[in-house]
């Protein structure tokens, strides 16, 4: 479903009804929607293992993620999360224990001392994550020595972790970066590896 931009809303009943009755359903993506308290609580209810959920580019409500947060929390709902318009530090908490996200790619603030701490959050829950295999953290701002050693430090010991994608503007915009600057990041990233 794909109604540019968060035009088209579909109720909560509509989507029950539809998830109810395709059982045959593989994979349901949703792009650029607005979606609910409701509609995740569906998404929720009505999840199952060999269904793939996929938001994609959508506005989450305020309201609707922290049910989305509650739906992850138990093990339901999607299984992407594809640059959604959402709470981060709300969905922080979904992220702890979950098992059936596999992928997530964020849309962070572009203030740099928010974006930073919406990641510090979100690391902080991925030490209890259990599922996620594609990390995305790409961004439009510097992230943080302190933010990258945190990402890196949660991630160490992670179990499914396979893909990580890291801000590819660190640490100064596509500036030459003095070798004296680079090799501790490298050695950051470099020492999580060898633990995972």
């Amino acid at each position: 479903i794909d109604p540019r931009p968060y035009g088209l809303f579909v109720n909560a009943p509509s989507l029950a009804y539809l998830m109810e009755q395709c059982q045959s359903l593989k994979i349901l993506s949703f792009k650029n929607l607005e979606i609910d308290e409701d509609q995740c609580r569906v998404l929720g209810a009505f999840s199952r293992p060999d269904l793939e959920i996929v938001l994609d580019r959508s506005a989450i409500t305020s309201t609707g993620t922290s049910a989305l947060a509650e739906v992850l929390g138990r093990n339901q709902g999607p299984t992407k999360l594809e640059y959604c318009k959402i709470d981060n530090f709300v969905l922080a908490n979904g992220l702890r224990g979950n098992s059936r996200l596999k992928s997530l790619r964020l849309r962070f603030s572009t203030n740099p001392e928010v974006g930073n701490r919406e990641i510090l959050a979100i690391a902080d829950a991925l030490k209890e994550n259990k599922g996620l295999v594609n990390l995305d953290l790409c961004h439009d701002f510097t992230i943080s020595d302190e933010t990258l050693n945190t990402v890196c430090d949660s991630l160490k010991t992670h179990p499914t972790l396979e893909v990580l994608t890291l801000p590819y503007k660190w640490p100064y915009r596509g500036a030459p970066v003095a070798p004296a600057v680079l090799k501790p990041l490298i050695e950051t990233v470099v020492d999580m590896l060898k633990v995972n």
